[in-house]
């Protein structure tokens, strides 16, 4: 262990003497090289460790397309060394992406796209690595609610609403889809609480779904319009009815509300998988091809 410690000591002098010379090539050359021969070795502790400071550093420096190289063979390192998503683990993955939408040097160039880029790439991946290694669906909720963050402040709103479904954070959820919805027509302002609820119930989430629903209905409380929407409404008895053994009630509100639910060809899908889910409905022979491209498509 002293062994390793001072040869690890030796590598952050040269490293540091590389930086200082703004020889970020080789700097970055060097962490690969030796994090490779570690991961060779099976000693994943010294690889990780390796790849992780390299990646610090490196965006310390914005040089950001060299750290992103890093920040995706350190997750890559994560694999080949079995390692679950535990608090550990994710807090690094989580230090990374914050340090790729911090700019350390306002003198330069602006790169926010740059950033804003590698962030992603750099999440998506950590996600991927989360599902395999936890064999969780949605993988880690916090690598999932890091990237609907960065999407959101970006405005890319439909993107980030997929992450938002499997961050386990409905309360902001809900306030980003309210912005949303003010961006949109002034008649469709039921309809992006509509899929999210139905989208939720899908996901057998229905604690989150009635914690959007009543949260979004609330900041839309003062518009009469809103309030005596029969989508509202339909979504209000679905709520309800999937809830409990009720299966000819829902087959009642699909009829009784068949306009509403045309507003969007996406219900009828999304109330095929509930009944099939809820209610042992057989769903429609494709149908999961087609909706796990729609909603649960790749990040």
């Amino acid at each position: 262990l002293t062994i390793m410690s001072a040869k690890l000591a030796k590598v952050r002098q040269q490293v540091d003497s590389l930086l200082l010379e703004e020889k970020f090539y080789e700097a970055q050359q060097l962490y690969r090289s030796l994090s490779a021969r570690y991961c060779s070795r099976k000693n994943f502790d010294a690889a990780t460790m390796l790849l992780f400071e390299g990646t610090m550093k490196l965006l310390e420096h914005n040089q950001v397309n060299a750290a992103k190289e890093l920040s995706l063979l350190l997750i890559e390192s994560f694999g080949k060394a079995k390692l679950v998503p535990t608090d550990e683990h994710i807090g690094k993955l989580l230090k990374i992406s914050g340090a790729f939408s911090c700019k350390k040097d306002l003198n330069v160039t602006d790169n926010s796209e740059e950033n804003d880029a590698a962030q992603e790439s750099f999440l998506k991946r950590a996600i991927a690595w989360s599902v395999t290694a936890s064999g969780i669906v949605g993988g880690s909720d916090e690598l999932q609610l890091e990237l609907a963050r960065a999407l959101h402040r970006r405005k890319d709103y439909a993107r980030a609403h997929q992450n938002y479904l499997r961050s386990n954070c409905p309360t902001e959820h809900t306030k980003h889809l309210i912005e949303w919805s003010e961006h949109g027509f002034k008649g469709e302002t039921e309809l992006f609480v509509a899929r999210c609820v139905m989208e939720y119930i899908v996901l057998e989430n229905l604690a989150s779904a009635n914690t959007v629903f009543t949260g979004y209905c609330s900041h839309y409380n003062n518009v009469p319009s809103f309030q005596s929407s029969p989508l509202i409404h339909f979504v209000e008895f679905l709520l309800l009815t999937v809830e409990r053994d009720a299966a000819p009630l829902f087959e009642i509100l699909k009829q009784k509300y068949t306009v509403s639910i045309r507003r969007d060809p996406a219900f009828s899908r999304y109330l095929d998988k509930i009944g099939q889910i809820y209610f042992n409905v057989k769903a429609p022979s494709g149908f999961m091809d087609i909706f796990s491209q729609g909603l649960f498509g790749s990040s």
